[in-house]
């Protein structure tokens, strides 16, 4: 019996960069109508996973960026896992090397090297991409855009590290242009920096946490609050970051549109982000303990 359901966002229950699709939100509103726990498992922060939660109507507890951070319903932590400065310094050194950019998830907010440039291309790239909206929709666009990737633009990591107080969750870096660089910063966490471990959720990013802030780990550390075994848990993603999860649950599904290692690493397989593959994955299950 499924007591737990936990679903990834980017790629899983969101349709496009912020919405989540139509029977999805109808799904988990049955599950919380039911009082059947639902978690939202993703590698944004409270405030971003709430902007795309908020409009469905859905309130939930958040694991947070990949495992670093589980949030309460109101945001409050219920646990926290933190990068060390040293850590952290000896990876951005690593990331520069490789002429990359990057980004720091911290308990004071996104920190981002040379935000301002990277947020125009993406904008300019999101534009490219949808060339049929109206002046008014592109405005509307760009607003949510501006929500999703608020960030303090700094042009170096001591802007950063210089408050002693500040907690560090998660190093992205990104690269558009040469895989190959983020291959070698990978296998440099692996073998030089122990208490790291790197996951992706697009193939042009890595993203680098504490070893023990994984999604895995921390959907365990959570259905483990409730008295819930991981027999008992149902999990679906789409990516690397979401194969710690789906090695743990009991029920584990891939989105149609996932990518080979979540493929290879669940059990079942559903429907595309377009169209729906949470709500019907999350059918399925139900219907097979009816």
């Amino acid at each position: 019996m499924i007591r737990l359901f936990a679903s990834d966002m980017d790629g899983t229950i969101l349709q496009d960069h912020s919405t989540i699709h139509p029977d999805n939100i109808k799904m988990v509103h049955y599950l919380q109508e039911k009082n059947i726990p639902f978690v939202i498992c993703s590698g944004r922060d409270f405030y971003q996973a709430s902007l795309c939660l908020e409009p469905a109507n859905i309130q939930c507890p958040i694991i947070g960026l990949n495992g670093a951070v589980i949030y309460k319903e109101d945001g409050t932590i219920l646990k926290e896992v933190t990068l060390s400065h040293e850590d952290t310094r000896e990876l951005i050194q690593k990331i520069e090397k490789h002429h990359n950019n990057w980004d720091i998830m911290t308990s004071k907010g996104l920190f981002s090297l040379h935000f301002a440039e990277k947020f125009a291309k993406r904008v300019a790239t999101f534009k490219e991409n949808h060339p049929d909206l109206t002046p008014e929709q592109f405005e509307a666009e760009l607003e949510k855009l501006r929500k999703l990737f608020d960030a303090t633009d700094v042009s170096s990591l001591e802007e950063v590290l210089e408050d002693s107080t500040i907690k560090i969750y998660k190093v992205l870096t990104s690269n558009y242009e040469s895989k190959d660089s983020l291959m070698e910063i990978t296998s440099y966490v692996e073998q030089e920096l122990p208490n790291l471990v790197v996951t992706s959720s697009f193939k042009t990013n890595i993203e680098v946490t504490h070893k023990d802030a994984q999604k895995g780990i921390a959907l365990q550390y959570y259905a483990d609050t409730l008295g819930i075994s991981m027999d008992e848990v149902f999990a679906i993603g789409d990516n690397s970051n979401d194969v710690s999860m789906l090695k743990l649950a009991g029920y584990s599904v891939a989105m149609g549109n996932a990518n080979q290692e979540a493929m290879q690493t669940a059990t079942y397989q559903t429907d595309n982000n377009k169209h729906g593959g949470v709500a019907k994955a999350i059918q399925k299950c139900l219907d097979q303990q009816n």
